[in-house]
């Protein structure tokens, strides 16, 4: 427990001295290993539980977005293949079609596509949109699904999907050859332990490609309170673990749970150690040196019109690297010594002093850690367009907005 609530406390120490400033964005190329991620930000409903960046949905102002992202991945240097694109949002499927073609036609003059991913709304989802995604080129799909019940997902303002449709979603898809992650939560207003698992129940049973649960974490700008504490979200994980183990479930990373071993959906997690690349109204983006944020919707747009390139910028450091790559062996439920841990191999020696770990995998008690400090890392995160104190010259950014 001392190590736990020690390097959670580092954590949030080291994540409040980073800084942003806004600024032009430096030349930065990708072209090896890398990701892409494309951010859609419009939502008909602000769901109280989400942290993302998000503006109300409106069909003028999309209109005006879809020329400058287009615009945007056509003048960024990127090139060769990306390990996987991710479209995410906001609610991704608010695009038709046609324009999510578009955008896949415009990074296909740049790069050649991997495996291709987005996420959907299910209340928006049809067969038609479904068979449609397969023949422009996706290949997988996460439903945010969340919770099964009515009065779990009026509380978060979030819209009541009926059971059946989720069912005949992810039937369809499969049938089509889609990879479907589901996304449910734990510890939502309104939520019991009773309902948690008997939605974890249910889902299993349909047997989705994959079934990601994700505890609810508090941010600055969420609004709903949590039904359960951390500790008790933590159990109920694991519980939902052995019913879907029983289903032919195999167990991923802490929150992650697939019916294939060979397969993953989890760009959170590749985003731990990869830089990516991000398209878009408050897309987050990595390389070697930068770590990069666009600006909300109304300087995106302007950026566009003025043909100017300012982001928040802030400089990578040694202990932001080594971090990540912390992060990601903790979230896989690994514990190995390496040479690009750095000083975390003494946290390493630790955990498996404490018996946190067996061998090179985290014993029951260093899922727990894990489960402890993925949360931290999350929560933590600093957002600068959420957090006005972390960039340096916010006055400069408010002046270029108004």
């Amino acid at each position: 427990m001392i190590i736990t609530e020690f390097l959670k406390f580092t954590i949030k120490n080291a994540f409040k001295k980073t800084r942003y400033k806004f600024t032009n964005l430096p030349k930065i190329s990708y072209n090896k290993k890398y990701g892409v991620y494309i951010h859609i930000p419009f939502c008909k409903t602000k769901c109280k539980f989400c942290p993302f960046y998000k503006e109300i949905y409106n069909p003028q102002i999309k209109k005006e977005y879809l020329e400058a992202l287009k615009s945007e991945i056509l003048t960024k240097d990127i090139s060769g293949k990306p390990i996987w694109i991710y479209i995410g949002g906001g609610t991704p499927n608010l695009l038709n079609i046609e324009e999510l073609n578009e955008i896949i036609s415009c990074l296909k003059q740049k790069i050649s596509l991997p495996s291709t991913g987005i996420e959907l709304l299910p209340e928006l989802v049809n067969t038609d949109y479904l068979v449609s995604l397969k023949q422009i080129g996706f290949t997988k799909i996460n439903l945010g699904v969340e919770s099964l019940e009515l009065n779990v997902l009026k509380s978060t303002n979030r819209k009541f999907v009926k059971e059946e449709k989720i069912e005949d979603i992810i039937k369809l898809a499969l049938d089509l050859g889609l990879w479907v992650n589901v996304d449910m939560m734990v510890g939502l207003p309104h939520q019991t332990e009773e309902s948690f698992l008997k939605d974890i129940q249910k889902i299993s049973q349909i047997k989705p490609s994959q079934v990601t649960i994700y505890p609810y974490m508090v941010f600055k700008n969420t609004q709903a309170t949590p039904s359960m504490d951390p500790k008790t979200q933590h159990s109920l994980i694991e519980e939902a673990f052995l019913v879907l183990k029983d289903s032919g479930y195999i167990r991923k990373s802490i929150w992650t749970f697939s019916l294939n071993s060979d397969d993953i959906y989890d760009s959170s997690s590749d985003e731990l150690v990869c830089d990516y690349i991000g398209f878009g109204a408050g897309a987050f983006s990595t390389s070697s040196k930068w770590k990069i944020v666009n600006p909300e919707l109304k300087a995106y747009l302007k950026n566009h019109k003025t043909k100017n390139n300012l982001v928040f910028l802030s400089e990578k450091t040694k202990l932001t690297d080594t971090s990540r790559y912390f992060a990601k062996m903790i979230y896989d439920l690994n514990c190995y010594y390496d040479k690009n841990l750095s000083f975390f191999n003494f946290i390493v020696f630790l955990l498996k002093l404490r018996n946190y770990s067996n061998k090179t995998k985290l014993t029951q008690k260093g899922i727990y850690f894990s489960h402890e400090i993925t949360r931290t890392v999350v929560e933590s995160l600093p957002l600068p367009i959420q957090n006005k104190n972390i960039v340096e010259n916010y006055k400069d950014y408010m002046e270029y907005i108004n």
